[in-house]
C-alpha cells in the first residue's frame, strides 16, 4: 500500500462550440434548432448537461436592462 496526497487538482480547459444551420436569427422565428459540443483540450468528448438562455438586447442597451421575454 502506498500512500499519495493531492496537492491541487486543475479543471482541464474545454471548448464549447454552438452550430445552427441559420447564418440569422430573426425575431420571427418560432423556433431556433442548434447543436451543442465540448471538447477536452487533449481531444476527448465532454459529456454532462447544458441550460442555455437566448434573448435578444436592443442596440445601446446594458448588461444589466431587464430581461423581455418575446
Amino acid at each position: 500500500v502506498r500512500e499519495f496526497k493531492v496537492q491541487r487538482f486543475v479543471l482541464p480547459s474545454c471548448e464549447v462550440e454552438i452550430e445552427t444551420g441559420q447564418r440569422f436569427i430573426l425575431l420571427s422565428n418560432e423556433q431556433l434548432d442548434f447543436t451543442i459540443s465540448a471538447m477536452y483540450s487533449y481531444g476527448e468528448k465532454v459529456n454532462g448537461s447544458y441550460h442555455s438562455q437566448f434573448g435578444v438586447l436592443k442596440k445601446g442597451a446594458t448588461h444589466n436592462s431587464k430581461e423581455i421575454h418575446i
